[in-house]
């Protein structure tokens, strides 16, 4: 039986399964203090000391460059180059991962109590369990959670699009420019994501004039942002300096693929029971018609098909479709908690969507990963550790979790030279490493 003050705190006097839910409140628990080893012992990989070695005072100039020669996301650049320059880089590291993954946390509970008017504490269990169902089905977590320039990149604007729909869905038009401009400028893939949004709330107040007015410049605001970083020359220089193969062949394979990974995720035993335990909570559709639901289609959809787009060109990261595998979840949760449930049937099934959610989580290949590498993590942190003490460059191997970014026995390569930039020595050359592929 669950103790009364956690009862009070997790249920909040609400009548819910209570041995059912404390079973998946600790799996999901067990899940992310693992991952929180992980985080504890993480170190600075690849871009890490590109950015790290810049300096905070030329960070701007730095992104103008980047903007010219590399990569539209100009704002992306300033805050990596700024935060990573300030501190040391092996201790910054796992702070700068934690408290970024405790702000989506906070973002997440945040749009469930303005959009589905949850209360604090089931806000908090529902952003529980879609967190861990996201952990347990993404592909390469050390790509996404563990990597802090992936982690800037990719997931702080993710949690500012959560923000976006938050303070949209409330109305909130002075609080949610900052955010739409900072995100957009940051990621063109979230800025599809927040033009998305921005139709999903025209359509459901399209008879209100009162509010399609803001929503409307909104909307031109995310437009134009996106546009910035779309149509940055940098990109162009950068598609043309990677090879790939013919887009008439590619497209199609990517799109297969990519129809595969979303099946995958949809019918897994985690994502499944996310969407029995919210269509069986929800007591009433007032506050969410399905109907009103156009713009997260759009969302995925824009997703797909821009990495669908994109593949062709670089073969598309984990950190990418990691994007696309939130925005379905996130797709799944609204829908189930639009559905009309049979009042008999609700206990059921909250029941049985807590219990499948826990054998997903439990295991999953992630999970799995996760344990094996918190056993090596100390070592492997030592090792990096120790690498920067004494410069010296030897394989480091590592564990499953992790991303896998060595560096290279060429000491001209890109990777290379910015660890050395760093550490302030004239060139690192790895024999024992994997050349670059």
């Amino acid at each position: 039986m669950i103790p009364s003050v956690v009862s009070r705190f997790l249920l909040s006097g609400e009548e819910l399964p209570k041995l059912a839910v404390l079973i998946a409140v600790l799996s999901c628990c067990v899940l992310f203090a693992v991952l929180g080893i992980l985080i504890a012992f993480a170190v600075p990989l690849a871009d890490d000391f590109c950015r790290g070695s810049v300096g905070w005072h030329n960070a701007i100039s730095f992104a103008n460059d980047w903007y010219l020669v590399w990569s539209g996301r100009w704002t992306s650049m300033v805050i990596e180059s700024s935060l990573l320059s300030l501190f040391d880089l092996y201790r910054s590291v796992p702070f700068i991962l934690a408290t970024l993954l405790v702000l989506r946390f906070l973002a997440l509970m945040f749009l469930f109590r303005q959009t589905l008017r949850l209360s604090l504490a089931n806000a908090a269990l529902w952003s529980l369990l879609m967190f861990a169902t996201w952990v347990s089905v993404m592909l390469g977590i050390g790509e996404t959670l563990l990597w802090a320039t992936c982690a800037i990149e990719y997931e702080v604007p993710l949690t500012l699009a959560i923000l976006v729909l938050a303070f949209l869905f409330r109305s909130k038009w002075i609080a949610v420019i900052p955010c739409i401009v900072i995100a957009c400028t940051m990621q063109e893939l979230i800025g599809v994501c927040i033009v998305g949004i921005c139709v999903s709330m025209l359509w459901m107040y399209r008879r209100n004039g009162k509010i399609m007015r803001p929503l409307a410049f909104l909307t031109l605001i995310a437009l134009a942002s996106t546009a910035f970083v779309v149509l940055a020359p940098g990109n162009s220089v950068r598609a043309s300096s990677v090879p790939h193969s013919s887009a008439a062949l590619a497209i199609p394979i990517s799109a297969f693929r990519f129809l595969i990974w979303t099946l995958r995720w949809a019918v897994n035993p985690a994502t499944l029971g996310l969407v029995l335990f919210v269509s069986g909570r929800r007591k009433t559709t007032n506050a969410f018609r399905l109907f009103d639901l156009i713009g997260w289609p759009l969302i995925v959809a824009g997703l797909a098909s821009t990495l669908i787009v994109l593949s062709p060109v670089s073969n598309t990261p984990f950190r990418v479709t990691n994007l696309l595998c939130f925005a379905l979840i996130l797709l799944l949760v609204y829908s189930s908690a639009g559905l009309s449930v049979d009042p008999k049937y609700r206990r059921g099934l909250q029941i049985a969507g807590l219990l499948l959610l826990t054998v997903g989580v439990c295991t999953s290949k992630n999970f799995e990963d996760l344990s094996s590498s918190a056993t090596k993590a100390r070592a492997y942190r030592q090792a990096w550790i120790e690498r920067a003490r004494t410069h010296t460059f030897e394989r480091i191997i590592t564990p499953p979790s992790y991303f896998d970014a060595e560096a290279t026995p060429d000491s001209s390569n890109w990777y290379n030279k910015c660890i050395a930039r760093y550490f302030g020595i004239s060139s690192v050359s790895c024999s024992s490493c994997k050349p670059n592929p």
